[in-house]
């Protein structure tokens, strides 16, 4: 009997390191992934292109409305 008990434990011991085992090969494996890597630096990317257009145009939204509304003057003499 204590044979069989100690069998029992053994290979319990085994299967909860095999568990383990394929837990950690799963995380491995999504670390590793390029694809779900490669999409989150895209979105970083656009996140800041999106942060930097909207902090120049805060900036600059007069002196860009200002240089339209020249050319708008300086080109409505010539259409007419």
């Amino acid at each position: 009997m204590m044979r069989a008990e100690g069998y029992r434990f053994r290979i319990g011991r085994l299967s909860n390191w095999i568990k383990s085992r394929l837990i950690c090969a799963n995380i491995n494996a999504i670390a590793s992934s390029k694809k779900g890597q490669t999409l989150v630096e895209y979105a970083l990317i656009v996140f800041w292109v999106v942060i930097v257009v909207l902090v120049l145009l805060s900036v600059l939204g007069n002196n860009i409305t200002n240089f339209f509304n020249a050319v708008t003057n300086t080109l409505r003499p010539v259409a007419s």
